[in-house]
């Protein structure tokens, strides 16, 4: 009995932490759309850039599958061209060029933050919390800079509306009943991407599994496909049962097993882990009782068993979310974190580039073909050799526009977790 009361405790404890993540995450500055930042944002909007017709030769191109034999790639009003004719020729010196990286899980407030992400190779931003018309406007056609799509507010599974953020509660994000999900969703859709769910309250699948239920099927009937929020075993299970169309972040409390997979095969459903994400968040929080080892064994297991995998950083610095992940260099600190939990270096770059674009029905991008998007990145080492010569930058371009590199700084483990000192007291 003694040993009963103790797993019971331990179970709970772990919920009630699982908990208080998923409602620190929802608090992300772009949902509640500061005036300050969004004033910045458009004061910083610059003139259409025009994209200069190149002949990139003698670089070795990523096709999706292997490294190609030097050749020439055009670059012709910012997309993948085939006729050099009054192109400007430029020596790839034998580089390897791979297309723009694809950050799927990112929180981006400011173009300072877009900036980051494209002196890093990210061109193209999935942006994981996007409730404020205002904030989304401030951020996109921002000529050069990383490209962007947009979840909807949040739609929070939960019956404790202490677990609600109030600004998500007085747009309508607070789901307690499945009657209120189709009027949240036909709010929703015709602003946004695709429709963000977060399961909140995995312990009470009473609650929360018609909730997910009814979201999915209303996100259905509007033609949108929706991202769920689950960093705990069974928010995971319940996310799949009901259909939602990829499943973010990795399991902090339990290591997805058997069943779990055979969900994810039966649905055909990604993962997006965000293991850098979730790194930090065990820095940060280490009384907590989350689990990294049980995050990146259930990357194992997954991949393993053909589940496919989706890069994404969760990146964050606004003050109040329980993690600091920069923007930009996490994304190869997570292809790092992919490559050491089983992944394929090839599926690592399959990972931040075509998978993210096929996931997303986004066809013109996250490959090097004619007429698609010339989102670029040109590398000095080969990553199918050692996953860390995606760094290696030498140049980007983001829709043929050219923009500066940065090689200054490094994100490591170790880094990372400096920046998620835990909080004392």
């Amino acid at each position: 009995m003694p040993h009963f009361h103790r797993s019971l405790l331990r179970l709970t404890f772990l919920v009630a932490s699982v908990f208080q993540l998923t409602q620190s995450c929802t608090e992300h500055a772009l949902d509640t759309g500061d005036p300050a930042i969004i004033a910045a944002n458009h004061a910083a909007r610059r003139s259409p850039q025009v994209s200069q017709k190149i002949a990139l030769y003698n670089v070795r191109v990523f096709d999706g599958e292997r490294i190609l034999p030097p050749s020439t790639v055009i670059i012709d009003n910012g997309v993948i061209g085939i006729n050099p004719f009054g192109a400007k020729f430029i020596d790839g010196q034998g580089n390897i060029l791979l297309p723009g990286f694809i950050d799927t899980h990112s929180h981006p407030q400011s173009v300072n933050d877009l900036n980051e992400q494209a002196s890093y190779g990210i061109t193209t931003t999935f942006v994981q919390a996007g409730g404020n018309p205002a904030a989304r406007d401030s951020l996109t056609n921002h000529p050069g800079l990383t490209d962007l799509r947009f979840a909807s507010l949040p739609a929070v599974a939960t019956n404790d509306s202490t677990a609600v953020p109030p600004f998500i509660a007085q747009q309508g994000g607070f789901i307690s009943s499945p009657d209120q999900a189709p009027g949240f969703v036909s709010k929703q859709a015709p602003t946004s991407d695709w429709i963000k769910i977060l399961a909140v309250s995995p312990n009470i699948p009473t609650v929360v599994q018609p909730v997910l239920n009814a979201l999915v099927n209303s996100s259905l009937f509007y033609g949108k496909q929706t991202i769920c929020h689950a960093p705990a075993y069974e928010s995971v299970r319940q996310a799949l049962r009901a259909g939602v169309s990829q499943v973010h972040h990795s399991p902090l409390d339990k290591a997805a097993d058997d069943a779990l997979v055979q969900q994810y095969l039966a649905g055909q459903q990604p993962n997006c882990p965000t293991l850098v994400g979730m790194l930090a968040i065990t820095d940060k929080n280490p009384n907590f009782g989350l689990n990294y080892t049980a995050a990146a064994a259930s990357v194992t297991t997954l991949y393993k068993a053909g589940v496919p995998i989706l890069a994404g950083t969760d990146s964050t610095t606004q003050v109040g979310v329980p993690f600091t992940v920069p923007f930009g260099d996490s994304i190869h600190l997570e292809l790092q974190l992919l490559v050491e939990a089983g992944v394929s270096k090839l599926d690592a770059l399959k990972a931040v580039t075509s998978l993210p674009a096929r996931y997303y029905g986004l066809r013109d991008r996250g490959r090097i073909w004619p007429g698609m998007r010339a989102d670029l990145v040109l590398v000095g080492g080969n990553p199918l050799q050692n996953i860390s010569n995606t760094r290696d930058l030498k140049r980007v371009w983001v829709a043929g526009v050219e923009h500066a590199v940065n090689t200054t700084t490094t994100l490591t483990k170790e880094g990372l977790q400096a920046l998620n000192t835990p909080t004392q007291g």
